[in-house]
């Protein structure tokens, strides 16, 4: 290996053996210009060989210089496997590479430069020789391309992929998008996936048709934040699981609403829905005797407690 200074248009980027994400379309001049060198580490032809620009290292750009020339390792003739393994190696360690860009590159290595290249890749981005897993990866990069962007952008574990698979949600453009929409994690997109897979298990409908009758779109280009709007959907999953569960909670809401109230007091009756805390809860203002028996004399009254032992017993149901 040689380091030499090369004109810009002595080199042809080595497309085929792009595996990164961002910029992989990018012609090699456009890059240069704008950002004055090439990064990460990208593979170029030369006239007798193939050369790295090096973007970790930040070899000298001379734009403004003519001939414009910048630094090139070159390797000799017949050691592109060489090459491509160097480059991984500088790549990874300076910004691992997420699991779509991974599988590109396991995929590129052995297609191109054969296994025995692709097995050094593969231990370099720490993949274990695994079947199950290397049968992933190959999965992962026949996925459509909103797919792989969002695995991508959303730096998705091995675990979390296998997850979100088992319930083909990564087959809906719409929901990536929601996902993207919403700034979801990882994490959260799962958990969020494998609620709306067992809905459309359950009703015999497809994660599309859900898609609509949560009414996502309308939800995505109302005026609210984003968190707002991604509790609205947590909701409205949460009644789509459990529509019982959610008619329980309303009957419990209007039974508080419709309990009887001392006239001249305020008393508010609430209750927690989550069930962290049983029971019910009674907020008042004791300004005065008169406000204490107004209070003592409802506990005492017979409907009262009545109807308020056929709240506690709802809330019990939902327990």
């Amino acid at each position: 290996m040689t380091i030499r200074r090369l004109s810009l248009d002595q080199l042809q980027p080595l497309q085929e053996l792009y595996y990164h994400m961002a910029g992989n379309d990018a012609d090699l001049e456009a890059q240069l210009d704008a950002v004055g060198i090439v990064q990460p580490l990208i593979g170029v032809h030369t006239a007798d060989g193939v050369g790295l620009l090096d973007g970790f290292r930040r070899y000298e750009w001379l734009a403004r210089q003519e001939p414009r020339k910048v630094l090139v390792q070159v390797f000799p003739k017949g050691q592109m496997g060489r090459a491509f393994v160097s480059a991984l190696s500088v790549n990874h360690w300076t910004r691992p590479l997420s699991i779509v860009e991974k599988a590109r590159a396991l995929r590129l290595a052995r297609a191109h430069l054969g296994d025995e290249v692709g097995e050094e890749a593969a231990r370099l981005l720490e993949v274990p020789p695994v079947r199950k897993i290397r049968q992933l990866l190959a999965w992962i990069d026949q996925l459509p391309a909103p797919a792989r962007r969002w695995l991508h952008s959303a730096r998705c574990s091995v675990r979390q992929v296998e997850r979100l698979r088992a319930v083909k949600i990564l087959e809906s453009p719409c929901w990536l998008e929601a996902a993207e929409s919403l700034n979801l994690k990882a994490q959260e997109f799962v958990n969020l996936a494998e609620q709306l897979w067992e809905i459309a298990l359950r009703d015999g409908s497809s994660l599309d048709q859900l898609y609509q009758k949560l009414g996502v779109d309308a939800l995505l280009g109302d005026r609210r934040t984003v968190q707002q709007k991604q509790q609205t959907l947590k909701q409205r999953i949460e009644e789509t699981r459990f529509p019982l569960l959610k008619a329980i909670q309303q009957n419990v809401q209007q039974q508080l609403q419709q309990l009887p109230r001392p006239t001249g007091q305020t008393i508010r009756f609430t209750w927690d829905p989550t069930l962290e805390r049983t029971g019910v809860g009674l907020q008042t203002w004791i300004a005065s005797e008169a406000d204490l028996e107004r209070l003592q004399k409802l506990l005492g009254d017979w409907k009262f407690r009545s109807s308020l032992k056929q709240v506690l017993k709802n809330i019990q149901q939902i327990g």
